[in-house]
């Protein structure tokens, strides 16, 4: 697996450790849903412009 680059590739690196512990019934999943989300707020307040510098975040 590639480091991701882009907060939007974050994201699916993060479903896919989610989707991962949902099948092994892993609560290591909580953490990587909760910085899921997090990262998924962040990534929509860069779409907004809310940030100074939106384009180094993305």
């Amino acid at each position: 697996m590639n480091k991701p680059k882009t907060i939007k590739e974050v994201l699916v690196v993060l479903d896919t450790i989610i989707e991962e512990c949902i099948a092994k019934n892993s609560r290591l999943g909580l953490f990587a849903y909760l910085y899921r989300r997090t990262t998924a707020e962040i990534l929509k307040e860069v779409e907004r412009g809310s940030f100074e510098d939106n384009a180094q975040l993305e």
